[in-house]
């Protein structure tokens, strides 16, 4: 799991932005947890660079 830098433009403007890395076998497992947390507004699945799925 990281963080990207907290200089990012996106983190000053009021809210934090957060890069996961999971296997596959780990990915709706962390899906569930996340949006458990509660404070999720959008969600981006990639795979090599590439966008999967937004929401």
């Amino acid at each position: 799991m990281t963080q990207t830098d907290p200089n990012n433009v996106e983190q000053r403007t009021g809210y934090g932005v957060e890069e996961l890395q999971v296997m596959g076998e780990q990915l709706l497992s962390k899906v569930k947890e996340v949006i458990h947390e509660g404070n999720v507004r959008r969600l981006i699945i990639k795979q090599d660079g590439r966008t999967l799925l937004e929401i």
